[in-house]
């Protein structure tokens, strides 16, 4: 939430400054204005002390052939060729006749307290030094900023401007360990380094550098008016309303978003005690799935056993009633004898009845123990009659048996492949539900994992609802006091830094320090000058037009 406050608050301050880059001082009861653009460029030394201040002024909207303007200057120079008619208490009038509907400028050297007094230190290795000394250095090298506001400096130019300090760094050479309250912008091989000062406000800023043959190019510093002019002001305002209601809508979404993230939580929460319920089932299943195996292995075992058994009772049936063929064949064969047996005995029976009667002792004895031998025969063969009933009825119950004994030898040889098959089917079965069982198990630990990473969502979104509504009120507040603002914009006027008692159209500040370079006598040779001997603020001149046009 801090970031996006952040981000909003820099959005806010960079339309700011975009809009007022050449606005500065403003004042209610001034009766003198001149159609004038003041830049004062001030060259600094290196530790941030001031040089000299050059002020660049642009007159335009010319009307006369002679042109005054007010400033206290030590000297003044024309940057276009012009006649200078007059330089006295505070005037200075030019002769304009060449630049009627036109832009004419000149130069003139000042002497006047700025706004902010800049103190800057060098430090290489810990220890301090005068910054020419850093000129191809190598190792640790601390620069040190200290920006306060001018006491000395005239009331009218007091909490207005905005400091921004920018240095450039050739990261071929220079590593940046340290640069705390900076913004890096990186441009192939350079890196450029902004800090800002808000008005009525005294900072320190410390950049730390590992570097190689230490050089660095000059330190740029600008102070930039936060007033704003009134076509920039309104459009700003209108931008605000736009924010305002584009940060209401956003808030009603986030709180929309807000109540999804409630039901989503719950809906995790439900989802995660679901699977929790769904992975202890499903490890219990597991369990009995792997005792069934068990169990369906030992079914097998034992199927096997009695097919086995089933096959070798089958054998054995079969050699019995081989057997029972035989002995049926005989007990034929014992029968048919024992009727003949029966049918010669009756007539010994007829004669043995005959025989009971006789004297003969011998002859009676006999003829009973014939008699006696023919019931013997009658018994047995009533015995035969009765046992051959009863091996037809074994014989048949073989037979049934036997049949029956084969179509079970029938039904088992096909059982065991059968459970062989189930056996494999069903291990196959328990593997895939073992890879199942380790998948839920995975979703459920992912399952809680995402809970536990979301469970604070609600209360995240909560706080970012409430610096969204902040952000909201802050933009409505801005809005109201620019506002106002705009109503007092007709009664203001800008300033001239080189007399605060003329209105001009804008006013700003450049200041410049002088580089860090490695001396290269090679390079000295020549008497010319060259354009780096010119001054900076005439070597930026391209620029300075381009940028009042």
């Amino acid at each position: 939430m801090k970031f996006k406050s952040n981000k909003i608050t820099c959005i806010i301050m960079s339309t700011i400054i975009l809009f007022s880059n050449v606005i500065s001082v403003q004042a209610e009861n001034t009766s003198l204005k001149i159609n004038k653009d003041e830049t004062v460029y001030t060259t600094l030394n290196h530790d941030g002390s001031v040089q000299n201040i050059n002020l660049v002024n642009r007159l335009f909207n010319i009307e006369d052939t002679t042109t005054i303007d007010f400033g206290t200057y030590l000297e003044v120079n024309p940057l276009r060729k012009a006649e200078l008619l007059e330089i006295s208490n505070n005037k200075i009038i030019w002769d304009t006749s060449d630049y009627i509907s036109n832009d004419f400028y000149y130069e003139g050297i000042i002497e006047k307290e700025l706004p902010i007094i800049v103190d800057i230190n060098y430090f290489f290795n810990g220890d301090k030094v005068e910054a020419s000394q850093l000129a191809g250095k190598t190792g640790e090298i601390k620069i040190t900023f200290n920006v306060n506001q001018n006491p000395e400096c005239d009331e009218a130019y007091k909490d207005i401007f905005m400091t921004q300090i920018q240095l450039m760094l050739d990261l071929d050479s220079t590593k940046i360990l340290s640069s705390v309250n900076s913004v890096n912008t990186v441009t192939g091989k350079y890196s450029t380094l902004a800090y800002t000062v808000l008005p009525n406000e005294d900072k320190t800023f410390e950049l730390v550098l590992d570097s190689k043959n230490f050089e660095l190019q000059p330190i740029n510093i600008a102070l930039v008016s936060t007033e704003m002019n009134l076509e920039s002001l309104d459009e700003l305002i209108d931008g605000l309303d736009d924010m305002k209601d584009g940060m209401t809508e956003l808030t009603d979404g986030t709180k929309k978003l807000q109540n999804g993230m409630v039901d989503l939580v719950s809906g995790v929460d439900d989802l995660n005690n679901g699977v929790e319920e769904l992975s202890n089932g499903a490890s219990d299943l597991s369990s009995g799935m792997g005792d069934y195996e068990n169990g369906l292995l030992e079914f097998k075992t034992g199927i096997d056993s009695i097919a086995s058994g089933v096959t070798d009772t089958t054998n054995g049936l079969n050699n019995i009633n081989e057997q029972s063929s035989m002995l049926e064949d005989g007990y034929t064969k014992l029968y048919s004898g024992l009727e003949e047996l029966v049918d010669g005995h009756a007539q010994l029976t007829l004669i043995a009845n005959n025989l009971l009667n006789s004297d003969d002792p011998n002859l009676q004895a006999l003829a009973e123990g014939i008699i006696s031998e023919n019931k013997a025969l009658e018994e047995l063969t009533i015995g035969f009659e009765m046992s051959n009933q009863g091996l037809n009825a074994y014989t048949t119950g073989l037979n049934n048996l036997t049949s029956g004994i084969n179509s079970l030898n029938e039904g088992m040889s096909a059982l065991p492949s059968g459970m062989e098959g189930l056996v494999t089917g069903y291990g196959k079965l328990y593997d895939g539900y073992k890879s199942i069982n380790k998948g839920l198990f995975e979703t459920k630990n992912g399952i809680n994992e995402m809970y536990n990473k979301i469970d604070t969502l609600p209360s995240d979104v909560t706080k970012l609802v409430d610096g969204q509504e902040k952000i909201a009120d802050g933009v409505g507040e801005l809005n109201e006091k620019l506002s106002e603002s705009l109503l007092d914009t007709d009664n203001k006027k800008v300033l001239s830094f080189a007399d605060s008692n003329i209105a001009i159209h804008s006013l700003q500040f450049m200041m410049k320090t002088p580089d860090i370079k490695i001396e290269n006598s090679l390079n000295d040779s020549s008497n010319d000058i060259r354009e780096d001997d010119k001054p900076w603020y005439e070597n930026i001149w391209n620029k300075l037009t381009a940028l009042f046009h």
